[in-house]
């Protein structure tokens, strides 16, 4: 189980790697990311845990 956790790790990292050295990424819009969501409004919960 500890060498497949290593070798996740390493894939990610990997991939991580890639894409931050891609010369031309593709970039999501709000829209094509959360469809209809994208277009009405969020609600904040403020005892969400998130700072």
């Amino acid at each position: 189980m500890k060498e497949n956790n290593r070798l996740q790790d390493k894939l990610s990292e990997l991939e991580i790697e890639r894409r931050i050295n891609e010369k031309n990424p593709k970039f999501y819009t709000d829209e094509a990311v959360r469809g209809d969501l994208a277009t009405k409004d969020s609600k904040i919960d403020e005892d969400d845990g998130w700072e």
